[in-house]
């Protein structure tokens, strides 16, 4: 089947890709076409259809008739040449191939498909507060947030929650300034603005991908802006619906934009009246509101069209070719007419819009058919489009009543989590899932395979073939599919609930922690439920720091406590008390039983009594007069608190009112009165609960309740045990009631487990802490399970801690995973401490011995036993489970084969009609079977439960059971004549009972598994004739080992005898793997004793303790450890396997033991014991094991290692054992003692492999290498893989080393040398900098090309190469440059390879292969002075390219613009095939001729010149060349062309993409006097015809070029600055040298009447001359002030990098109104700028922030400060324009700043600082006092004391003087050596003249201990304070204190 997408083409003549299948529009089969030619052609185009404008011929029509034809012609006609006819069967299934080969599939939507950018159809599906859930097609969801509805509504939330913050700032209401405003907090709710149901036009913005599916999310906008990013403005025409948002509400409607430029809509209010009624409340929309609209009329010239958003007007609209003109105009939401193309089975292809193609997909079908078969062909129909890719031109339709009607589908009849009962498979969708029918009225639902059954599912079943009936539960609903998402696992039907309305109140369970927050902690209930526990009901005492205890991923055991559906609101409570709590749950006061017990807490504390809150909110009344103890204090608060968890009496119930009681009544509360531990009593069954059984105690009658993990020591027996005793009195009843013990009485704990109630006559062990003793065996039961152990509670209620490391002998992670609540289980006591009352136990087996708990024989008869009375009451509740149980075991039936299954063969009883299965093991002859075939079977076990019989087809079997009935059918003849009474067997017995009859109790035999279950085996013994055998799969009590993993069928098995069949049990009861154990005997035949050593060199059975990566643990005998390394395991390991894989604990071995070693304990401190053990080495390699001459003698003498190093040459190969993974290495083990390294690379044979080895190479795996050499110090081998490199392959690599602008070198595995890879040979693309995607150590695919005499590789990474053959060379590189336009882009063509990889840039792999006139693209190598560039064309190839063949324009350092390593397109201008050099060029007018000349033409002057670069003394440029843009190597634009001469100290005045005006006001330079001299550059050559060179014709022949200057055609030297001075100048050469009578006498006539004088033409040399003085002595004075826009063009020009300077040119711009010219001049300015110019660049921003405050919009004043924030320091620009707005009084503006600033920078103490200076003189001293509280929660600590005096300070200049006082006070005390807090307060007394306060305060300061230094600054200030306000008294004493404060230190 070929797979593809339906994409248009998007150029003509050109063939397209689709879906790995390239289409030719060419290939479209026309109406000439006949039969099979016209399929054949339409199935190689896959249906890929071209639109109008876009096919050769112009004519959609055609097409579609051809498609039709193709369609027709389909069906196989008879050929006529005679060789070709056929036998009709062989035809018809050549044709079925052919046909079924025509198929083509439509590819559904899936999470991996999605794309950021793809536009998609959504239905809201759910409003939350914070988010939209919107319905995708195909099943997937994804979620809006409010910031992604729109612009206006971002900003709507945005001033809420500053309105918040501000309101919560204030604090209380009341306290609050009147003067001071809050912003505009109006922010619609999301629900005001959508309804569920409404569909939306949406695009992925995100999407979140994870390894959970689960968690994966798809992050949606409904931007306009975004969604219509594809739209032209010209895309708005009558009939098209787009969806846009409300910007504006105006009077009489509303402004809607669609993110278009120059293009807005108006809505009517009458044509939004109907859709506010509908679908907004019948209200007035909002700003920033989603809405879709229809666009009415429009104009080309009208900017505001007129649109409706009517829902039947819009639902009704569908597109047209006149709408819709190209496909990036689609949007999803329209709908088209179109005509079905071709059908799928999962879906078909739709033709639209004249020839645009689409798919519909089964899901989206008209009329929910789900089968496009059904759909007739050529069927129009009308779809709407729900999906759009504009990348890979892929669009989705639904044909679906209700998307057509642009409506949600509703599911009234379906409820979330419900079960239906009876769903109908109605179609498969292979591989993805089935569709099934759910209700009658045709609501449909989907299942996807991974739902169809908890099992791993490859493909779908017959199991689930169309018509099936299936129970299901549902999961969602995809209201745009009109699906409702199901799920048909069993393990979803069991759950609780799905839903919050399905959640019971009171169910126990354990949640997961997802987040702690402060007021409680967020769990996860279920894959879509989150609950809330409350702080208080984190524990039964207030937590303080809930993180100590909950950590995010833990898990929680929780009840349910309260659940609010309507609010989605599910709280829980995590209290112990109330979660294992076993009293009833009461969440509604008309369940409140008066005199039952239930458990609450605390909600409220009154003075008259308690307030008790129970599950689900009610409440009761606990009064004083009710406590379990008198009171006479008032204040309850002091004795109880809220939340404290109580066990409550209910004691009345009046009008929905509780009364509670905590006083005993009746009974205490701990158990029942007159029971006592140790205690048993029968019991008689009463009633079944929730958590087991009521029994009535014998013969008191007294009720208890026995739960269900204490009616049997098998939990898997319990729940039917329980089930059975309820429904009948019978045997189990019996048997299990009759001794029922009293473990303790608080509470009251009784049990009818086996193996804690005593045997008749012993009575019932208590232990108590006091008794235990250190290695004491006892059995308990686990009471909790934990993450570091297991609670294991005893019989007399104590509690014991079996830490992980003692739960078993293998290494635990959860022990959850292996032992359950209840579970019986035997300990060891290992620890024992009096004094903090706790005991520490163990249950490995390896501490407790093989004898402890109960005997195996008993827990084998008590399993027989309860399960033959489960069967029993079970036969009883129907007839097809009589019919089974009276099935007998051990007996032949003859069966029906009905058919094969995957566990086995499905079977049917001939006579009962019971379901028989033959499992896999024992169903061999169900291969040669049919249906309704009759075999014999032999029946091994029975089912009752399930009504199943499992039987064994095995020949062998049947025919040894079917003698030994002949034999008993003979022999009961003879014993009916003789009439013998006593017959050795019963009537009832199998031949197989009466064989094993023979033997005895405690006998060992063989047995051979035949049917493995979780909790038993059934064998069947060969010695007595085959009879069945049961066997118990675990063989301890603390044994929880799988059984799959220890036993297999057919594996043989020692076995004992405990039990021979009877009447009651048709199996022999046996246990497993238990041998007899010979007395071992020394060298003289004596029997040696139990404990004597294992010696080297015997042969031992060890059992396997636990498997690890490089080694087996084992146990010898009883004592003895051992391993078994896995070098030592077999002699053929398999090379990349595991040897262990097969190997499970508890199997048994055949080992040699090699030797011993000797290990730490670690019991003890060394220093003070030295304890070591032993540790035998074994082998388990058979040759080793079967080599009978490895005595202990040879042992000792020979080293098995070094024999293995001797025999290990160079060349050798051998197979050793992955150790760990190095990074280049894997570090191997030959044998234990000996390593080996294999190179990683040589290793991995696959890139993955290299990449990630520690996934491909396992500790311990095997691999196979060969020995290159020994280091015999190390004991280490060097191994490699015999690789050798050949020319051609593949082969995997790493990055070693990266050579700037060069190549790569490359690690190759077995080679010594890098391989090289040049730069051509990265990718069949070029791109910029190719080596940046290649860093060090990356793992790569590498083509060998060849091999250099050096030894060195050249290789190839091109993706052509690495994945097949290349195609370069192949015709495929264009030859010149007009082939190359038609390639597009350059000139380079893109080919393609036979794998379908393109290659832009083919290889040359010799010069023979370039041709003169080809376009190429390669690298620069070098640029030499006088030489030339130099490309690399190739990794052997390079080129040259002449300095003049660069560029059209002059570029002085032309080595800057092509650096080493670029990118450039040349053309080749010539070749030399002789001596290999190929001439170049990379001038835009040799690679594009067409479009050099059309630029020339158009850049030419009026008189016919084109513009001339002349070249100017000091490197200046008066006019510049045109330039075209589209040239790769050359500047790309006029401002890079600028800076880059700027650099150079160039200028550019004058170029082509100046305006007009600039060219009409003279801007053109006037600086240099050597034009002429110096027209033509030196470097151009001869044949350039671009450059005229004419000027040297205008100079004088004899006279020197440099002699005057020579002025161009046209050229005004006069401009608005120097006009006046050089028309005076004129004057005055005039006036000197004419005249008057020559003025006189020709003032009135006409130069043209009559010749100029030779003093008139003196004259006017005299004037050119004096103007040319006055303009050069103007331009010489540096002193000028600067008036035009010429003398800042100068100034900038002579000094880019002053600021100052582009600021005046601004000013000049803004003082003539010109705001749009100074705006581009702050441009130019920030991008000539230095980039180390921060300053200067920071006042450019300001100056433009300046002139867009004052003359701009507050949008683009945002715009700009968002520019500045991005490229400066943000803190210093949001000073900057804060100051801006208070110097424009805009002090609203900047409060909201400042606002916005202590969010961003709150850590900033300017900012605090600023901000409160700014309240103060804004007169709100309380807010600047509000906010430096909220300062200093912010700020960190050691700043506190620097804010709190800045804001005293404030206090004293704005606000209370003696506020300020108070801090300043504060701070002086607090830190009174912070003499700079004294100067400061100093100074602010000074400042309102409080002389004697200051003197005060230097009084305080001189009698502190202080440095000298201080107080040498502190007396000099002191004393310039009294000179000035004191007198010479003052000043006097001051200077005492000074003498006697030195006067110690002089001394």
């Amino acid at each position: 089947m070929t797979e593809c997408s339906i994409l248009p083409a998007s150029q003509p003549g050109v063939p397209q890709r689709t879906g790995g299948t390239v289409c030719d529009p060419r290939n479209m089969p026309g109406p000439e076409a006949k039969g099979g030619e016209a399929a054949s052609r339409l199935d190689s185009c896959s249906a890929s259809c071209l639109s109008t404008d876009e096919k050769p011929d112009g004519k959609a029509d055609k097409y579609a008739e051809e498609l039709e034809a193709a369609e027709v012609a389909k069906k196989p006609r008879p050929k006529k040449r005679k060789r070709d006819v056929q036998a009709p069967g062989v035809k018809e299934k050549d044709a079925e191939a052919a046909a079924e080969k025509r198929k083509f599939s439509v590819d559904v939507l899936s999470f991996k498909k999605l794309s950021v950018g793809m536009l998609m159809l959504g239905a809201v599906n759910e409003i939350t507060d914070f988010e939209l859930i919107v319905s995708l097609p195909h099943g997937l969801s994804g979620y809006v947030r409010p910031t992604d509805v729109s612009p206006q509504y971002t900003e709507a939330l945005l001033r809420a929650a500053e309105a918040a913050e501000i309101e919560a700032a204030k604090g209380d209401a009341s306290d609050s300034e009147d003067d001071e405003e809050t912003p505009d907090s109006d922010a619609p709710a999301l629900n005001s603005m959508f309804h569920v149901g409404q569909l939306l036009t949406c695009i992925i913005k995100e999407t979140h991908s994870t390894k959970d599916v689960k968690k994966r999310r798809i992050r949606l906008s409904l931007h306009s802006a975004e969604i219509n990013q594809s739209l032209s403005s010209d895309a708005l025409r009558p009939g098209v619906t787009v969806q846009g948002h409300v910007s504006s509400i105006e009077e009489h409607g509303y402004l809607i934009e669609f993110g278009l430029k120059r293009r807005t809509a108006f809505l009517h209010n009458r044509r939004a009246k109907t859709y506010s009624k509908l679908h907004n409340g019948d209200r007035p929309l909002v700003l920033g509101q989603p809405v879709r609209c229809l666009v009415l009329e429009c104009d080309a010239d009208t900017r505001v069209v007129p649109v409706t958003i009517n829902p039947t007007e819009v639902a009704e609209a569908v597109a047209n070719s006149d709408c819709v003109t190209r496909f990036t105009e689609l949007t999803p939401g329209m709908m088209v007419s179109g005509k079905i193309l071709q059908r799928a089975p999962n879906g078909a292809a739709m033709s639209f819009l004249s020839g645009i193609a689409g798919m519909i997909s089964t899901f989206h079908l008209p009329q929910q058919l789900f089968n496009a078969s059904q759909l007739p062909p050529s069927k129009k129909i009308k779809a709407r489009i729900i999906h759009v890719n504009l990348t890979s031109k892929v669009v989705g339709f639904s044909a679906q009543q209700h998307i057509v009607e642009n409506k949600a589908y509703t599911f009234p009849d379906l409820q979330l989590g419900g079960i239906v009962e009876e769903a109908a498979v109605k179609h498969v969708e292979e591989n993805v899932g089935v569709v099934i029918k759910m209700t009658d009225a045709g609501m449909h639902g989907f299942v996807h395979i991974s739902n169809l059954s908890d099992d791993h599912l490859e493909k779908i079943g017959k199991r689930h073939k169309t018509g099936t009936v299936h129970k299901c539960r549902i999961l969602g609903f995809n209201s745009l599919d009109g699906l409702a998402s199901a799920s048909m696992q069993q393990s979803i039907l069991d759950r609780p609930f799905l839903g919050l309305k399905d959640v019971v109140l009171g169910t126990s369970m354990k949640v997961e922690v997802i987040s702690i927050e402060t007021s409680g902690v967020v769990v996860a209930v279920s894959d879509h439920l989150r609950g809330f526990i409350p702080l208080m009901h984190l524990a039964d005492i207030p937590l303080k720091k809930p993180g100590k205890k909950f950590r995010e991923g833990g898990k929680v055991a929780c009840r349910i406590l309260e659940v609010t559906p309507a609010r989605r609101r599910l709280l829980l409570t995590a209290k112990k008390t109330m979660v294992r709590s076993e009293l009833p749950v009461l969440s509604k006061i008309s369940e409140a039983l008066v005199g039952s017990n239930y458990t609450g807490f605390v909600a409220g504390i009154r003075h008259y009594g308690l307030i008790v809150a129970f599950y689900g909110g009610t409440t009761g009344l606990l009064h004083r007069t009710e406590l379990s103890v008198s009171t006479f204090d008032d204040d309850l608060g002091k004795m109880y608190y809220v939340g404290q968890v109580l066990q409550c009496r209910v004691i009345s119930v009046d009008h929905g009112k509780l009364r509670l009681s905590l006083k005993a009544h009746g009974a205490a509360s701990s158990g029942i009165a007159g029971l006592s531990p140790g205690e048993i009593f029968p019991a008689k069954y009463s009633s079944t609960n929730d958590k087991g059984i009521d029994v009535l105690l014998q013969p008191s009658n007294k009720p208890v309740t026995v739960t269900l993990s204490h009616l049997s020591d098998f939990p898997q027996h319990c729940e039917q045990l329980a089930r059975c005793i309820a429904s009948s009195q019978g045997e189990a009843a019996e048997f299990v009631l009759e001794r029922l013990a009293v473990l303790g009485c608080r509470p009251l704990l009784v049990s009818c487990k086996p193996s804690l109630v005593p045997a008749e006559g012993e009575d019932l062990f208590l232990p108590t802490l006091a008794s235990l003793k250190v290695g004491q065996i006892l059995v308990g039961f686990v009471r909790q399970v934990v993450a570091y152990g297991v609670f294991v509670e005893l019989a007399s209620q104590l509690v014991g801690l079996v830490p992980v490391k003692s739960v078993a002998d293998e290494f635990v992670t959860h022990p959850a995973d292996l032992y359950s609540l209840g579970q019986t289980v035997v300990v060891q006591v290992t620890e024992v401490d009096t004094v903090k009352q706790r005991f520490i136990l163990s249950m490995k087996p390896s501490d407790l011995g093989a004898h402890s708990g109960p005997s195996l024989p008993t827990l084998l008869e008590q399993f027989w036993r309860e399960k033959s009375a489960i069967d029993q009451c079970l036969s009883q509740s129907s007839a097809k489970r009589q019919a089974v149980h009276d099935i007998a075991v051990g007996s032949l039936v003859e069966c029906e084969y009905v058919r094969s299954q995957p566990f086995g063969a499905s079977l049917k009883v001939c006579g009962s009609g019971a379901t028989a299965i033959a499992p896999t093991s024992l169903a061999e002859q169900a291969e040669s079977l049919t249906a309704g075939d009759i075999v014999t079977a032999a029946v091994l076990d029975k089912d009752v439960e399930n009504a199943t019989v499992y039987v064994s087809l095995d020949a062998d079997l049947v025919k040894v059971w079917s003698a030994a009935t002949e034999v008993a059918e003979a022999s009961a003849t003879t014993r009916k004549e003789k009439k013998r009474k006593d017959s050795e067997c019963s009537a009832k017995d199998t031949p197989s009972q009466s064989a094993v009859k023979a033997s005895k109790v405690g006998e060992f035999t063989e047995g051979i598994v035949q049917l493995i279950k979780p909790d038993c085996v059934v064998l069947t013994l060969p010695q007595f004739g085959s009879a069945v055998a049961l066997g118990l799969a675990h063989q301890h009590l603390n044994d929880y080992r799988p059984a799959s993993k220890r036993y297999s069928p057919g594996q043989k098995l020692k076995t004992e005898i405990v039990r021979l069949p009877s009447a009651s049990s048709p199996f022999a009861l046996v246990s497993l793997g238990r041998l007899p154990r010979p007395p071992k005997q020394t060298s003289d035949g004596s029997p040696r004793s139990s404990d004597a050593k294992v010696a080297v060199g015997d042969v031992v059975s060890a059992m396997v303790r636990s498997v690890q990566g490089l080694q087996l643990n084992v146990r010898i005998g009883g004592k003895l450890l051992g391993r078994v390394h896995v070098t030592q395991f077999t002699d053929k390991p398999a090379a990349g396997k595991w040897p262990f894989a097969d190997v499970h604990n508890g199997d048994e071995i055949k080992c040699r033991v090699i030797g011993f070693r000797k290990l730490k304990s670690n019991r003890h401190l060394e220093i003070s014991h030295h304890d070591f053990y032993e540790v035998a080495e074994l082998s388990a390699k058979e040759s080793v094991v079967e080599n009978d001459s490895l005595d202990e003698a040879t042992l000792k003498d020979k080293d098995l290692t070094e024999e293995l190093v001797q025999e290990l040459k160079p060349g050798s190969r051998v197979t050793a054992f992955v150790k760990e993974v190095w990074k280049s290495n894997l570090n191997l083990l030959v044998t234990p003692t000996v390593r080996a390294t294999l190179p990683l690379l040589e290793a991995a044979t696959t890139k993955e492999a290299a990449a990630n080895p520690d996934k491909y190479f396992q500790p311990g795996s095997a691999v196979t290498a060969t020995v290159t050499k020994f280091i015999k110090a190390d004991r280490l081998f060097r191994l490699a893989k015999s690789v050798e490199v050949c020319i051609g392959e593949v082969r995997t690599c790493r990055i070693a080393k990266v050579i700037a602008d060069e190549a790569l070198l490359l690690e190759l595995p077995g080679v010594k040398t890098f391989a090289r890879c040049a730069l051509t040979d990265i990718s069949d693309s070029y791109e910029e900098d190719p080596l940046s995607n290649y860093p060090c150590h990356m793992i790569a695919r590498c083509y060998i090309l060849e091999k250099q005499s050096s030894g060195q590789l050249d290789v190839s990474l091109r993706p052509s190469r690495t994945s097949g053959s290349s195609s370069s060379n192949n015709g495929t590189m264009p030859d010149t440059a007009s082939d190359a336009e038609r390639h597009g882009q350059s000139g380079t063509g893109a080919t393609a390879t036979a794998t379908g990889t393109s290659v832009r840039d083919p290889e040359i792999e010799s010069i023979a292969d370039i041709k003169q006139g080809q376009i190429l693209r390669g690298y620069v190598k070098a640029a030499v002075d006088n030489a030339g560039l130099f490309v690399r064309l190739s990794r052997n190839i390079v080129g040259r390219a002449k300095i003049t063949n660069l560029s059209e324009n002059f570029v002085k350092n032309w080595k800057k613009a092509y650096p080493v390593g670029k990118l450039v397109v040349t053309k080749v201008m010539a070749v030399d095939y002789n001596q290999s050099k190929i001439e170049l060029s990379l001038r835009n007018s040799h690679i594009s001729p067409q479009k050099r000349k059309r630029k020339t033409s158009d850049s030419k002057d009026a008189d016919g010149q084109s513009g001339k670069r002349t070249k100017l003394t000091g490197g200046r440029v008066l006019a510049a060349a045109d330039a075209d843009s589209d040239d790769d190597n050359e500047v790309d634009s006029d401002a890079e062309l600028r800076q880059m001469m700027e650099e150079e100290g160039a200028e550019m005045l004058t170029s082509d993409s100046e305006s007009e005006d600039d060219v009409e006001n003279g801007e053109q330079d006037s600086e240099d006097a050597d034009v002429a001299s110096q027209g033509s550059d030196q470097d151009t050559e001869d044949d350039d015809s671009d450059t005229d060179s004419d000027d040297d014709s205008a100079t004088p022949a004899g006279k020197s070029s440099a002699a005057c200057l020579k002025l161009p055609s046209k050229f005004d030297w006069w401009s608005e600055a120097q006009a006046s001075a050089g028309k005076q100048a004129a004057a005055a050469g005039a006036a000197s040298d004419s005249s008057s009578d020559d003025e006189d006498g020709e003032e009135n006539m006409s130069n043209s009447q009559r010749k100029k004088t030779r003093r008139q033409k003196r004259a006017e040399k005299k004037q050119d001359e004096a103007n040319l003085r006055a303009m050069e002595e103007t331009l010489l004075d540096t002193e000028r002030p600067m008036q035009t826009v010429q003398d800042f063009e100068r100034l900038v020009a002579a000094n880019p990098d002053e600021s100052d300077t582009w600021i005046q040119f601004m000013a000049c711009h803004m003082h003539s109104a010109e705001i749009d010219k100074a705006r581009a001049v702050a441009q130019r300015a920030l991008e000539t700028l230095n980039f180390r110019n921060e300053k200067g660049k920071l006042d450019i921003w300001v100056t433009w922030l300046n002139l867009e405050n004052v003359y701009g919009s507050h949008e683009s004043l945002m715009k700009v400060f968002d520019e500045a924030v991005r490229t400066n320091e943000p803190e210093k620009v949001f000073f900057r324009l804060v100051r801006i707005y208070i110097q424009s009084k805009k002090f609203e503006r900047a409060d909201d700043l400042y606002a916005t600033m202590v969010k961003r920078f709150s850590q900033s103490r300017e900012v605090w600082e600023q901000y409160g200076l700014f309240k103060f003189r804004q007169g709100k001293p309380d807010a600047a006092r509000r906010l430096m509280d909220r300062g200093l929660k912010s700020l960190r600590k050691f700043e506190h004391v620097d804010v709190i005096s800045k804001f005293a300070q404030l206090e004293f200049k704005h606000g209370e003087v003696e506020r300020g006082r108070t801090m300043f006070e504060s701070l002086v005390t607090n830190y009174p050596k912070r003499v700079d807090l004294w100067s400061i307060y100093i100074d602010m007394l000074l400042r309102d003249e409080h002389v004697d306060d200051v003197r005060a305060v230097f009084e305080r300061l001189i009698n502190i201990q202080l440095s000298s230094k201080k107080m040498k600054h502190v007396f000099k200030r002191y004393l310039e304070f009294e000179s000035k306000h004191g007198d010479t008294s003052t000043v006097a004493e001051v200077t005492k204190k000074l003498r006697n404060m030195s006067a110690p230190d002089t001394e």
